[in-house]
């Protein structure tokens, strides 16, 4: 049951980019209203399940998710205008270079070691991401931008990755939520407020205010009650795996229902990337059980 949790949530955080498009509006906005949505289902669901509480907690234990938040705040804005400007399938491609970006910041920030089979990683994954970059250096310079935005995004999800595994977690998974959601809708409103991109929501007709409520509400809220209560609960490697579900649902998505075409540097680069994150986690598993690595990055 929980692997079909997980997988269920793959494949809808896979749609967010093609429902991006059919949301005719800024997609800096769309990120705020993402997290504005999504907001108020947590906290729903919490006060419901008695599972929402800052009871003794500290601003020591609430920061780290207060950061976080802001973090991943801007790692959606800087996505959803990846989204809007190049291929959805080379967004998501570009994106999904995190757990590299995090291998290379956790020496900085983690104090953890560097391995060979981690430079090996590094070396593929940087090599596919090259081939996606070249493929798009015949195309408009805004496509070559949304290209660097959803770059941009990964980065900044490896900090949240970051940030999160240094945090001393003594609240509640739905908590640790709430606070990550309304940090992320305060630090992206100044935003919304400076371009004056509220106007944009009286010209959102019906069928993308449908899609932006599902958006808020299934992708985002929902979504994010299934996995992280999941998340604990399975192997670490099955995760891992199971996470490819996303991109490859994502390239699926954007080719069948927005007419993508993937070219022969894009499949190549997104084997790279995605296949040598998973040659790192099956081999740090393998060595992990046989008591030569103690635990996984």
């Amino acid at each position: 049951m929980y692997k079909l949790r997980i997988v269920f949530v793959m494949v809808l955080w896979g749609s967010i980019g093609v429902f991006t498009r059919f949301i005719a509006i800024s997609p800096i906005l769309l990120a705020f209203l993402r997290a504005s949505i999504a907001l108020p289902v947590i906290i729903i669901y919490g006060l419901a399940t008695r599972s929402l509480s800052l009871k003794n907690a500290s601003f020591k234990d609430v920061f780290p998710f207060i950061l976080s938040g802001i973090i991943m705040g801007f790692s959606w804005l800087t996505l959803f205008i990846g989204f809007a400007s190049t291929d959805i399938a080379a967004s998501i491609i570009a994106f999904n270079m995190c757990p590299v970006y995090v291998l290379l910041l956790a020496p900085l920030l983690l104090k953890e070691r560097l391995r060979a089979h981690h430079i090996v990683t590094v070396i593929l994954a940087f090599a596919g991401l090259f081939l996606i970059v070249y493929s798009s250096l015949d195309v408009s310079k805004s496509r070559i931008s949304g290209l660097l935005f959803a770059i941009a995004s990964g980065v900044l999800y490896a900090f949240f990755v970051i940030v999160n595994r240094k945090a001393t977690k003594c609240l509640t998974n739905t908590t640790v939520t709430t606070l990550q959601m309304g940090s992320a809708s305060i630090v992206i409103l100044p935003f919304v407020l400076f371009g004056n991109l509220f106007a944009d929501i009286g010209s959102i007709d019906t069928r993308a205010l449908v899609m932006l409520l599902v958006l808020g509400i299934v992708h985002t809220g929902i979504a994010y009650l299934l996995y992280f209560p999941v998340y604990t609960k399975l192997n670490a490697v099955l995760i891992s795996i199971l996470g490819y579900i996303e991109p490859a649902s994502g390239m699926a998505f954007a080719a069948l229902l927005l007419g993508e075409a993937l070219t022969l540097f894009h499949i190549a680069g997104g084997l790279l990337i995605l296949g040598s994150t998973l040659f790192c986690v099956v081999y740090e598993n393998r060595k992990s059980k046989a008591g030569l690595i103690q635990e996984l990055p």
